[in-house]
């Protein structure tokens, strides 16, 4: 049994994924899941009702980007970590949720157990984003305006996220 309960909100358009995200962390001894959500707009007000540790947040929703509602969430509950999980391996995408706050990046394809652990690591206030924001990163910076430094291109977010993984963080 872990010491601490961690509080989820689920967040996807689809009742199924809902659903199977549900049993997946309700298996889990240290997740509680507080709250659902199939749109921006209510992402944002469930993570304000139900005052989760983290929001599993997917990209795409009916009424908007999740990654403006990752923004939006952040802006009003900085201690709420977002983990973003979609289909989509979008380098863009992945840039930009980092840009807006998120803690991590995550395919739907990943196995049970490696998103528990990054929705684990998230909650404990660490990064998950894998080999992808190396990727992403190394991409913008090779095509990024010449006329910058090649750290000037990056944001705030991915710069702390550049030196926790010369950090040697994850």
């Amino acid at each position: 049994m872990q010491d601490r309960v961690f509080r989820i909100v689920l967040v996807d358009d689809h009742d199924v994924v809902r659903a199977g995200l549900r049993a997946l962390f309700d298996g889990a001894d240290d997740f509680e899941v507080v709250g659902e959500a199939a749109t921006s707009a209510e992402a944002i007000r469930r993570a304000g009702l139900d005052s989760p540790d983290v929001v599993v947040l997917d990209v795409r929703l009916p009424d908007g980007s999740g990654i403006d509602a990752c923004r939006e969430i952040k802006k009003r509950w900085p201690a709420t970590q977002v983990l973003i999980l979609t289909s989509y391996a979008d380098n863009d995408a992945l840039l930009e949720a980092c840009d807006a706050g998120a803690s991590g990046y995550v395919l739907k394809r990943v196995d049970a157990g490696g998103l528990i652990e990054a929705v684990r690591s998230v909650a404990h206030g660490n990064h998950a984003f894998g080999d992808a924001l190396d990727t992403a990163l190394a991409s913008r910076v090779r095509s990024g305006n010449h006329d910058e430094t090649k750290l000037d291109s990056l944001s705030l977010q991915e710069r702390r996220v550049l030196d926790l993984l010369a950090g040697g963080r994850t």
